[in-house]
């Protein structure tokens, strides 16, 4: 089969989702495999038709000039007049699926852009359903009625589902009924960093940043749900009794909350215990685990998360959010803590950072869980399903119209 996959324009300061989506790509550039593959990207990637894998530009190949603009937001205009979804015009997702011959689109993330032909979606999270009052999934970037609008119109529909946790696969049956052996559990593979350098060098990084070996480290986005709010309150509970007191070192892109979370230090009198670097780059990343005392995740959204997974590839013990999904995606490998408490976060950082032989075991079992599910699994997986399906595809072509 020719498969398309369809990238959503995100960027490495938008995190995880352009890692996974990233990893991915890498993965069947090194080995696609008996079936063809053409990148179809909304995003600024490079457009390149004549790769080995073609790398299809959306907006650059699809645009066209000025004339042809007027004319598309002409005919958009007509239909919202006559009272008509402008999305039923094709897009050029759609466009460039006829274009290229492609027999299934592969969406590595939701985005608005439709298709005709069988499609894979894969769902990170339904956290709009979940918890609806955050305002990120509300009604600021991008919206409730956005989202809904969406996962209705694209699930239902879809060839097949992939989400990385059980959690995740009975929260999309509840929420919008597909058939539920359409729906797959495939774990968020392990991130595979380009630019890992050598851990002997760690300590130019740190020092870019005014830190030495052994802070607590978070990295996330600032939105509200990130839960900063009550990590800056844990930290207050474990320095309060503390003669060496723990630093705690924020990375990540400003989302619209970092400016309150900067008033939340200050208020609290954290500012020598609380170090925000803004976003880093690959390698300081990197660094920035593998020198920590501990990965502390209370984010209140799941099931999935991808810093957990990096800090077990790197060796960084992880206290994590006790969310629905948690324990499934991370085991035994990291302590959990319940994100609404400040006592309980606090808690368990005390436990990771104080307890060497518990360290030494989150250490380990992090290594290895880690190890056992790469980007180069979940391709293996996704590939089984493909070949399957490709049994049921090859009863009609590409072109196929029904003659009336």
């Amino acid at each position: 089969m020719r498969i398309g996959i369809a990238l959503s324009g995100l960027r490495p300061v938008d995190g995880g989702g352009h890692t996974f989506q990233q990893g991915l790509v890498a993965a069947i550039e090194r080995d696609p495999g008996q079936h063809s593959w053409v990148i179809f990207d909304l995003g600024s990637g490079e457009h390149r038709p004549d790769a080995d894998i073609p790398r299809i530009n959306l907006i650059e190949a699809y645009r066209g000039g000025r004339i042809e603009r007027l004319q598309r937001r002409w005919r958009r205009a007509r239909l919202r007049i006559t009272g008509r979804d402008p999305r039923t015009l094709p897009s050029s997702l759609e466009q460039a699926a006829r274009d290229h011959a492609v027999d299934l689109v592969w969406y590595l993330a939701p985005f608005e852009q439709r298709v005709t032909v069988p499609y894979v979606c894969t769902v990170w999270d339904l956290q709009h359903r979940l918890q609806p009052w955050f305002p990120e999934v509300s009604r600021t970037g991008w919206s409730w009625d956005e989202r809904e609008t969406l996962y209705r119109a694209l699930l239902p529909r879809a060839t097949a589902i992939l989400t990385g946790a059980e959690a995740g696969r009975q929260e999309i049956l509840q929420f919008y009924a597909p058939a539920p052996e359409n729906v797959h559990v495939l774990p968020l593979p392990t991130p595979e960093f380009q630019d890992i350098g050598d851990s002997q060098d760690d300590a130019q990084c740190l020092r870019k940043f005014g830190l030495e070996p052994g802070y607590l480290f978070y990295p996330a986005q600032f939105w509200p749900h990130k839960n900063h709010a009550n990590l800056l309150r844990a930290v207050q509970i474990l320095n309060r009794d503390r003669q060496a007191k723990l630093t705690l070192a924020l990375t990540g892109a400003d989302k619209g909350n970092r400016g309150y979370v900067q008033r939340l230090i200050d208020q609290a009198g954290l500012a020598d215990q609380v170090i925000i670097t803004g976003f880093v780059s690959e390698r300081e990343l990197v660094a920035l685990y593998r020198q920590a005392a501990a990965l502390v995740f209370p984010s209140f959204f799941g099931p999935d998360n991808l810093p957990p997974l990096e800090a077990f590839a790197l060796g960084c013990p992880v206290a994590a959010a006790n969310v629905n999904g948690a324990a499934e995606q991370l085991g035994d490998s990291a302590i959990l803590f319940d994100p609404r408490d400040p006592a309980a976060i606090a808690s368990a950082v005390q436990r990771v950072v104080d307890d060497a032989d518990l360290c030494a075991g989150l250490r380990e079992s992090g290594l290895a869980r880690a190890a056992r599910w790469t980007p180069a699994d979940y391709l293996a997986a996704v590939r089984e399903f493909l070949d399957d399906f490709g049994r049921i595809q090859r009863c009609w072509d590409a072109g196929y119209e029904q003659n009336n």
